[in-house]
């Protein structure tokens, strides 16, 4: 996106520019900013767990001024974990998985979790989007939700949707075992958390020594793209889940930045349409 681009996006409304209401550490490894402004009501109502593109300037910046200046805004995808009616907010969580303490380093990434660590009331961001993240199959005798900690909050708005009598399990790995929100889940769903460490087993483990129950199952999982990868083999492989049944994506790669990512991810995408 050049700067006319980015000029006519603003102009045309395609892009949103909110302000900063306050900034919180929800969990050990988690941060709550709160948005509000004018643009905030041309979010919808339920828009909770649709994702959006958040636009940072090459050296980390987020005002207007600052992209405009940039010859191609740097885009980072986040969740939204809230949209409060009454109070005109929109609230997005951000996972702490940078060194926030020094000076912003582009070279090094990070330009979601440095925002959200240094993010002040009147700060602004801004937004495109938003988009809806694929669900799972409605149609399922048992259903396997698997979350890292990028993924939390769009697992939260899919356990919020399961049917009361649903059955299956919501595996979450995550950082600290204070890292997972309160959720209410269905009697027959059973939540499997992994704290990550270096005795802790991979997430792909945790979900092959879940005992597999009965019937169709209905598969919902986004989190690193390893992960994702040797999960996806032990399901559509060993367990020959078929592949219409299942949502199964990665949000991010170790070591990778979210542009190397997107790379990985259509090449991963063009190679499992090659084996259909």
């Amino acid at each position: 996106m050049n700067k006319f681009n980015l000029a006519a996006a603003l102009e045309e409304k395609k892009i949103k520019t909110l302000t900063v209401v306050s900034n919180s550490r929800i969990t050990p490894n988690m941060h709550r900013v709160v948005f509000g402004g004018e643009d905030i009501a041309r979010f919808p109502a339920d828009c909770a767990g649709s994702y959006v593109k958040l636009l940072f300037s090459p050296e980390g910046e987020t005002s207007i001024e600052a992209l405009m200046a940039s010859a191609k805004p740097v885009m980072r995808t986040l969740t939204i974990s809230g949209r409060d009616m009454a109070q005109g907010t929109l609230s997005v969580d951000f996972v702490s998985h940078a060194d926030t303490t020094a000076p912003f380093d582009a070279s090094q990434g990070g330009y979601a979790a440095y925002f959200a660590a240094n993010a002040t009331a009147g700060d602004t961001l801004c937004f495109a989007g938003p988009q809806t993240i694929q669900s799972y199959i409605s149609e399922a005798d048992w259903f396997l939700l698997v979350a890292d900690m990028t993924s939390l909050t769009a697992v939260m708005t899919k356990v919020a949707t399961l049917p009361a009598d649903a059955k299956g399990y919501v595996v979450l790995n995550v950082t600290s075992r204070d890292d997972v929100q309160p959720m209410t889940l269905p009697a027959g769903m059973s939540l499997v958390v992994n704290v990550q460490g270096e005795q802790a087993p991979l997430l792909a483990d945790v979900v092959a020594d879940l005992a597999w129950l009965d019937g169709k199952v209905a598969v919902w999982c986004a989190c690193e793209f390893t992960a994702m990868k040797a999960i996806r083999t032990y399901l559509n492989g060993e367990r020959e889940v078929p592949r219409s049944d299942c949502y199964i994506s990665s949000y991010w790669k170790q070591g990778v930045t979210e542009e190397g990512h997107k790379v990985l991810k259509h090449q991963d995408s063009e190679a499992q349409s090659a084996n259909v």
